[in-house]
């Protein structure tokens, strides 16, 4: 599975040699795709946006409760969430 970063607006395909011998590098592939269908239909064929809402509810999590737990064990800290 290949990460899910958008590249920048302005982003130009990366090569080692000369251009064109890296067509399957996942940047230059994402470039691509962005090319063809545009930004926010790539975002939504990638998944991108599940990243981005659970990243958000990530945020959400820790400015309530703070930026770590206390419990050290996967099960307690299961716990310490639900309280």
């Amino acid at each position: 599975m290949n990460p899910i970063i958008p590249p920048r607006k302005n982003a130009v395909e990366w090569y080692e040699q000369e251009e064109g011998d890296l067509p399957d590098y996942p940047r230059n592939v994402a470039l691509s795709q962005i090319e063809e269908i545009g930004r926010k239909k790539w975002k939504e064929q990638s998944g991108y946006h599940r990243r981005s809402l659970s990243e958000t509810a990530m945020y959400r999590f820790k400015t309530i409760h703070g930026r770590k737990l206390y419990s050290r064990k996967m099960e307690t800290q299961q716990t310490e969430t639900k309280m």
